[in-house]
């Protein structure tokens, strides 16, 4: 809930839309956020060789989890955010738009091909993918999400998800 609340901020405020866009506060929070994720993740792994109580050693890995995830995510949002307005690479973002108008449709087939593929109700590949292949294998999904999502949005105005959220709020 608190990412969900600070996305209701930051589009609240403007953040993203405002002219007085401050590229230096997001340099800023990517730096802040890259070394806050390496601390935390540091003192998680390191917290059970150092504390003698199992139990407290797991409560404080489970917090230190919880904020290196935090970190984490505010140094991707951030590098996101610069990637974006760097006008640099107008192709690439223009395709990222037209992935983000479709994005419930694009997380829900993107779990259910997750599910199929890696959990033991459909081909469960978890116990034979390393990390680098599970991320190929999300590398091509992505990718044909993009596909999929450029040939829908030159028929259709929304994502089929979309659309019946659309409906179902104009009942």
């Amino acid at each position: 809930i608190g990412v969900l609340l600070l996305g209701y901020w930051v589009g609240r405020e403007g953040i993203l839309f405002s002219k007085s866009y401050e590229r230096q506060w997001w340099i800023r929070c990517a730096q802040f956020s890259m070394a806050g994720a390496i601390v935390f993740s540091l003192l998680g792994y390191n917290l059970d060789v150092l504390l003698a109580d199992k139990v407290v050693s797991k409560a404080f890995i489970s917090i230190f989890a919880n904020w290196g995830n935090f970190a984490m995510m505010m140094a991707l949002v951030s590098g996101f955010v610069l990637f974006y307005k760097s006008e640099r690479y107008p192709k690439i973002c223009s395709i990222l738009r037209t992935y983000g108008r479709m994005s419930l449709t694009n997380y829900v087939i993107q779990s259910v091909i997750g599910v199929f593929l890696f959990l033991p109700v459909g081909l469960f590949l978890a116990q034979y993918c390393g990390t680098v292949l599970s991320l190929l294998i999300a590398g091509c999904v992505f990718a044909l999400q993009m596909l999929f999502s450029q040939w829908w949005q030159k028929r259709f105005v929304r994502g089929p998800l979309e659309t019946l959220v659309h409906r179902l709020t104009w009942l």
